[in-house]
């Protein structure tokens, strides 16, 4: 049976942006997001509990930025309409 992968939570220095990745031996990581190198000096074990959460108000964020692409859309499909008759 595979092992399975732990993960941290961890927030960039720099662009302040929230993001999952492996534990490791190492205490540097890279942001996925900025490219900013750093460390982190200490690890919290509610790291493990905080995840779920984490995950989930990404997805939530990921869903409000496509519905206000969707509904910017959906007003230009209007005005367009609407200057057309």
């Amino acid at each position: 049976m595979a092992s399975l992968q732990r993960s941290r939570v961890l927030r960039c220095c720099s662009c302040r942006l929230f993001q999952a990745h492996q534990v490791k031996k190492s205490v540097k990581w890279t942001c996925k997001a900025c490219g900013e190198k750093q460390s982190f000096l200490q690890s919290s074990p509610d790291t493990e509990l905080l995840l779920p959460s984490f995950l989930f108000l990404q997805e939530v964020k990921w869903m409000e930025q496509n519905l206000e692409r969707l509904m910017v859309k959906a007003l230009v499909l209007i005005v367009d309409a609407m200057s057309k008759s």
